[in-house]
């Protein structure tokens, strides 16, 4: 009897999840607004958490290294951060949207060189069904149309200058006070909780910053160090679009496997366009970066690769990539690397 009541409890509460996810689903419409309106709102502070949590370890090494003070190791971190994050955005932000730009103005033109390549290769598949052809067709018109639109995108929120003016001068000062403030911050979150669970949510805590924070900040590292490799390589070739592609070249280094390819792609499509010796030094190029990266930069950057069997991981990019496409990938490390460090703390506890 009771076994039955268990079981009619279970079943009723999935079926009120799943009504309330449906209920979640159909007033999206009604609420994203609102979701924007919070997240446009919450940006700077969750930017600047994030910033401070990555460069806190520095403040401390320098306070336990050093015996400074807190006050000067933190003036020092954040003097130096502002700086370089200062000297970044002067050398790279006006050659990004110069680029970025004349990715979109040469976007048509690149189209039409590859709807000439297809219609080479169309003489050369005459045997294959018109249907196949027809899904060729429907195939490259909604690839002109997702890249035209994601650029566009890009481009107007790029030039919403009032906005991006307040996020950059709001960030830094909001850094300074969470790394000042940061055990006085987390004493406060520590209260808002009942007693008998503090011990229980600061070991969780810990647990996850053992898990995550060194790969965050050591991938952070990879990935930069990746992207001005490629930079400086795309320069040497003489590539156009170089600082973007070296940009998503680091972006996509976090993806472990696939990454290096998607990261490919796009500088092997401009350059197929130009000539064939080009791409195919792009692909040497590209090679000696994940050559580099894999047997010299990440033995040292990465204390030890991801503690996450080959084959699971492998399962766990493509459902990201089902679920979430390249974001959903990116995002499958950390949350697995968290998801595993709060377990076992718990099977510990």
């Amino acid at each position: 009897m009771n076994q039955n009541n268990k079981l009619l409890r279970s079943m009723i509460t999935i079926i009120l999840l799943l009504l309330l996810l449906y209920i979640l689903i159909k007033l999206f419409p009604v609420y994203s607004k609102v979701i924007f309106f919070m997240g446009k709102l919450l940006l700077p502070f969750v930017a600047a958490a994030f910033i401070s949590y990555l460069l806190q370890p520095f403040v401390a090494y320098l306070e336990r290294r050093w015996k400074w003070s807190p006050a000067i190791a933190l003036f020092i971190i954040f003097i130096t951060f502002t700086s370089a994050l200062a000297f970044l955005l002067y050398k790279s932000v006006p050659i990004f949207m110069i680029e970025l730009q004349e990715l979109s103005e040469q976007l048509p033109a690149l189209i039409k060189d590859y709807e000439e390549m297809i219609l080479s290769l169309y003489e050369s598949t005459a045997f294959l069904p018109e249907a196949v052809h027809d899904k060729m067709d429907v195939f490259i018109s909604k690839m002109e149309t997702t890249i035209d639109d994601k650029i566009t995108l890009v481009l107007e929120n790029a030039f919403h200058v009032s906005e991006f003016v307040i996020l950059i001068a709001t960030v830094p000062v909001l850094v300074f006070y969470f790394l000042k403030d940061r055990y006085m911050i987390l004493r406060w979150l520590n209260s808002l909780l009942p007693k008998k669970w503090r011990e229980k949510y600061d070991r969780i805590l810990f647990a996850i910053d053992k898990s995550l924070g060194n790969y965050i900040r050591g991938q952070l590292l990879l990935s930069i160090t990746v992207a001005l490799v490629t930079y400086a390589i795309y320069q040497i070739l003489g590539l156009k679009f170089a600082l973007l592609l070296a940009i998503f070249m680091g972006l996509m280094n976090v993806i472990p496997y696939f990454g290096p390819i998607i990261g490919s792609i796009p500088a092997l499509a401009i350059t197929a366009t130009v000539s064939y010796k080009l791409a195919i030094s792009v692909v040497i190029a590209n090679a000696f970066v994940q050559l580099l990266e894999s047997s010299l930069l990440s033995p040292y950057i990465m204390a030890k690769s991801v503690d996450i069997h080959p084959v699971f991981l492998i399962f766990l990019l493509l459902l990201g990539a089902e679920a979430g496409g390249v974001i959903g990938m990116i995002l499958v490390v950390p949350t697995a690397t968290i998801t595993r460090g709060v377990f076992r703390e718990l099977k510990s506890i």
